[in-house]
Parts: C-alpha cells; sequence; structure tokens
C-alpha cells in the first residue's frame, strides 16, 4: 500500500517577518491567538513566536506546534441540543398479553472533539 502525507503552506515563521516597525502589532496577534485559545480552554505550552506563522496572502497568524497543548478542565456550558425530543415506544408483552406504550425520553449526546480553527484574522 503506498502512503502518502500532503502538507500545505501556513505562512512565514514570524521571526522572519517581525520588525521595529510592525512588533506592536505582532505581539499583539499573538496576544489574541493564545487569548483564544484559552477562551475554549487550551493552553498552549510553548506560545513562543518559533510556533507562530504568519500568513501574508489571508493576513492572518497561524498557529503551530499544537502537541504540547494543555486542556483545562471546566465545567461544559449547557446548550439546547435540536436532537432532544420525546418519543412513545411500543414493547411488546408476547403473544397473548397487552402491548405497553413507554415514553422514553431520546436524548442525543454529542461530543465535541476540540476542533478549532487555531488561526486568528
Amino acid at each position: 500500500m503506498a502512503q502518502m502525507m500532503i502538507l500545505s503552506w501556513s505562512g512565514t515563521r514570524l521571526q522572519h517577518v517581525i520588525s521595529d516597525e510592525n512588533s506592536s502589532f505582532f505581539h499583539q496577534q499573538c496576544d489574541k491567538a493564545l487569548a483564544v485559545f484559552r477562551s475554549h480552554g487550551v493552553v498552549h505550552s510553548d506560545g513562543e513566536g518559533r510556533n507562530m506563522l504568519w500568513d501574508d496572502l489571508g493576513g492572518r497568524l497561524v498557529v503551530i506546534d499544537l502537541e504540547d497543548v494543555r486542556w483545562l478542565k471546566r465545567p461544559r456550558t449547557l446548550e439546547p441540543i435540536s436532537g432532544n425530543t420525546r418519543r412513545g415506544h411500543r414493547v411488546g408483552m408476547g403473544k397473548n398479553r397487552q402491548s405497553l406504550t413507554v415514553q422514553v425520553d431520546c436524548c442525543v449526546h454529542m461530543k465535541v472533539h476540540g476542533t478549532m480553527d487555531h488561526r486568528v484574522g
């Protein structure tokens, strides 16, 4: 079986783009990106400039090197889930017995797997 890895270009390392004239802008963008991570309960363990890329075409910062992120344990906010409904189900009780209708709460629980857009624009 042939295997291949496809990589896309994400930007130029921030250390090659930053200068005295634009350093405050890029520091602000880095702080904003790390704040977005924290708002999702994620702490980037190495949020230095070497792990930031600048996408000049998109005009956005891209955060890389995510293998050592820490997930903060915090309670999730409760949100209405559109799949929650009450449905009646018939449960058979045998040939000569009367059927029993049971109301069952059918709840669909969706688990969010931490997919997030780590780009700040």
